[in-house]
């Protein structure tokens, strides 16, 4: 098969998926069958023998080639690469700087990109006297050298060295938000403070991601200003920045004496923030969410309605009205016909 077609096929077979959780990209593998997963933080510190904080300071192409990738022939060249160590976060090195070569495909199908740049954290193993990526999907992560020694557990040193990025001077925004994205979802107490210092960043974008990680962590202190990034006038706050903030509502707010704010989110500009205070206000099991949940009944969005309807049915304790998406879809009228009329006899 000619160099070009190879390459058409496999670009052809790449697909990116927005599902359900924070924007990320999933990419599909050469064949086009299998799912390339998403290696989690806390795999590849697990799946790691030595993990680094450092820079890559030469990064060479050799010829191009082609090898097995994936279970199929791609085309891409031998990269080697040295990364000078700062500080080594798991395992002890023997040197300062470790040096080695690996395949990458012209097209990365996923893989994560390797370049010389600032200080990051290299996720290594070595075997048979070579050192390798622990993965190419996964090869680094934002991060900085520590000071703190005391941490014995090596997904602590790991978090801390990522956390210290985001109150760091000289980190770009881009930094921050890297760090802010692999810290969603992390419930480490240093970790939090660091969340709650980066509310007074003065960048809007990092404000808005630490209001979500806090958020996905059942923080509803900070509700308030989820509230003001809702209802900022367009394209002050990216709309994927409010998806995560919606989904970490979404997914993360469990606390049952939310319903004020939550009714104030029933109004928000912001679609994906409606679904979410619905959810949300389901969950409470408190009547007073009934109220909050009445404006839902004619919210323009479909989604919206659903899922104030299964709230209610849920915090009534009505569960013959609970319904599903396909159940929903069939048949609204009626169950907005009877939503608005038990809600004008209570």
């Amino acid at each position: 098969m000619h160099r070009q077609t190879i390459l058409d096929n496999v670009r052809s077979r790449v697909s990116a998926l927005v599902r359900g959780a924070l924007v990320i990209f999933l990419t599909v593998a050469p064949s086009g069958g299998t799912p390339i997963p998403v290696i989690s933080l806390s795999k590849v510190v697990s799946d790691s023998g030595f993990i680094v904080v450092g820079r890559i300071t030469e990064l060479t192409a050799g010829r191009p080639l082609t090898r097995s990738f994936m279970g199929e022939d791609l085309p891409g060249k031998d990269m080697t690469c040295r990364i000078e160590i700062e500080q080594a976060l798991k395992g002890e090195t023997p040197d300062t700087s470790v040096s080695f070569t690996f395949f990458l495909p012209d097209i990365l199908i996923g893989a994560q990109k390797v370049q010389i740049g600032p200080s990051r954290i290299f996720f290594l193993n070595h075997t048979e006297n070579k050192w390798t990526f622990t993965t190419l999907y996964r090869t680094s992560s934002i991060g900085r050298a520590v000071q703190s020694t005391d941490l014995e557990d090596a997904m602590e040193r790991v978090l801390a060295s990522i956390a210290a990025v985001i109150p760091a001077p000289d980190s770009s925004t881009e930094q921050k938000l890297e760090a802010l994205y692999e810290l969603n979802g992390v419930y480490d107490r240093g970790v939090i403070n660091v969340l709650h210092t980066a509310l007074a960043d003065p960048n809007a974008k990092v404000q808005v991601s630490a209001v979500a990680d806090l958020l996905r962590l059942d923080d509803v202190s900070v509700l308030d200003k989820a509230q003001s990034a809702f209802d900022a006038p367009p394209n002050q706050v990216p709309e994927y920045l409010l998806h995560n903030l919606a989904y970490s509502i979404s997914v993360g707010v469990k606390t049952e004496k939310v319903v004020p704010a939550l009714r104030a989110l029933m109004h928000a500009r912001f679609t994906e923030a409606r679904r979410a205070a619905a959810q949300v206000l389901g969950r409470t099991h408190d009547f007073a969410a009934v109220v909050a949940l009445v404006p839902g009944l004619e919210d323009p969005d479909f989604e919206v309605r659903y899922e104030t309807v299964n709230a209610l049915a849920t915090i009534t304790g009505q569960s013959e009205w609970t319904t599903n998406l396909s159940s929903y879809r069939r048949d609204e009228t009626s169950y907005l016909k009877y939503w608005r009329g038990w809600v004008k006899e209570h």
